[in-house]
């Protein structure tokens, strides 16, 4: 379950430095509903942005994308990795794929991996896994095939499938159906016992672990803690805009005018720094480069979420007419507020990370270009 947990650490950047480089990448389909139809060919990484994205051709590379609805009815020769409300996945998909949103559903075929988030996660009778599945959901149901393991976190999991290797879950209610094959072990974490049909079949060992007590935290020092952090990111703020007005306000721009693609480039910029860090490790002469680079990474991660709070606070108080210090606190204080909401809190505050993210990453990755590109001299 460690490697899920990892998974999905990297899925809050997950879109971030593949979207870095949309304002240079070649196969660029924007507007209220790109589309790839069925006789087209992409070839290359295809970047895509819009209420519905639809891909029913061929692309000869990796799919990254961010909309409302995501409908890949084609084929994907490389990875998919895409933020939606809803995605749904009938084509077929040659590398692996990851994605988050609320309704994820899987009716077709996937050769690799799949690491998904969302509300809900359903693998249909007519989709399959080649490799592993890892989920984090509310609900997760199986019911086509897995090459090979399982991990999920989920309120209720449920699978009719036959699964190529050992099946690992945590959550409220798990379930086994009639048809439902585990080649290894099944794991699962939760106070009630599974639900496991009698013609259900495991064929390592079965081990159930009933989870740890929470250590119950005071409500005076979680009130306590979460005021520290709030006077922590509001002075984080103002010297960010004392220091940087320019680079601040760009980034307000940019979530305003294109608020799915600097989204998109928050889950891509979580992901990219870490690996290119590690690849850099390995060597001995890129080691300092890596220092640095996961020093970036670290900063723009703690700067993400006054970035978001800046673009709130503006919308909410700008008929008052009041400056960018007071929109930075009263834009901090609405998220933090947030966070006190069950289950939802949380996953605000991680948006609001993720999206302040991806629109520091799209602002230097833009004035890097405007930079480069040569002013037409006058005749």
């Amino acid at each position: 379950m460690k490697r899920a947990l990892l998974i999905f650490i990297g899925l809050a950047v997950a879109t971030s430095l593949a979207w870095a480089g949309v304002a240079m990448a070649a196969n660029v389909r924007t507007g209220d509903e790109p589309r790839v139809t069925s006789n087209e060919t992409i070839d290359g990484t295809l970047y895509a942005a819009g209420t519905t994205v639809r891909i029913e051709g061929r692309v000869q590379g990796d799919l990254i994308c961010g909309g409302q609805e995501v409908d890949i009815s084609g084929i994907i020769e490389g990875d998919v990795i895409c933020a939606a409300q809803k995605i749904t996945i009938s084509g077929e998909v040659q590398g692996d794929v990851r994605v988050a949103a609320q309704q994820n559903r899987i009716e077709g075929k996937v050769a690799g991996s799949i690491s998904v988030i969302g509300q809900q996660v359903d693998v249909s009778t007519n989709g399959s896994i080649g490799r592993d599945a890892t989920i984090v959901a509310q609900q997760a149901i199986i019911n086509g095939a897995v090459g090979r393991d399982v991990e999920a976190v989920a309120e209720t999991f449920y699978t009719n499938a036959t699964l190529g290797r050992h099946l690992e879950v945590i959550g409220t209610a798990v379930s086994l159906g009639d048809k439902a094959t585990v080649a290894g072990d099944f794991t699962y974490t939760s106070a009630k016992d599974a639900t496991v049909s009698s013609t259900a079949h495991v064929t390592g060992k079965t081990d159930h672990k009933i989870p740890e007590a929470p250590a119950m935290v005071s409500t005076r020092s979680y009130l306590s803690s979460m005021l520290i952090s709030l006077g922590s990111f509001i002075v984080l703020g103002i010297v960010l805009l004392a220091v940087a007005p320019r680079f601040m306000q760009a980034t307000s721009d940019a979530m305003n005018t294109s608020p799915l693609i600097t989204l998109g480039a928050g889950f891509a910029g979580l992901v990219v720094p870490p690996f290119v860090g590690g690849m850099l490790l390995l060597t001995v002469i890129g080691a300092p480069l890596a220092a640095l680079l996961m020093l970036i990474w670290l900063v723009s991660l703690i700067c993400g979420l006054a970035v978001s709070a800046q673009t709130l606070g503006k919308m909410v108080v700008k008929r008052f007419g009041w400056n960018a210090y007071i929109a930075m606190a009263v834009g901090l204080v609405a998220l933090f507020a947030a966070a006190f909401i069950p289950y939802i809190g949380a996953f605000v505050l991680i948006i609001a990370v993720i999206w302040g993210v991806g629109a520091q990453w799209y602002v230097i990755v833009a004035q890097r270009t405007a930079a480069r590109t040569p002013t037409k001299e006058k005749s």
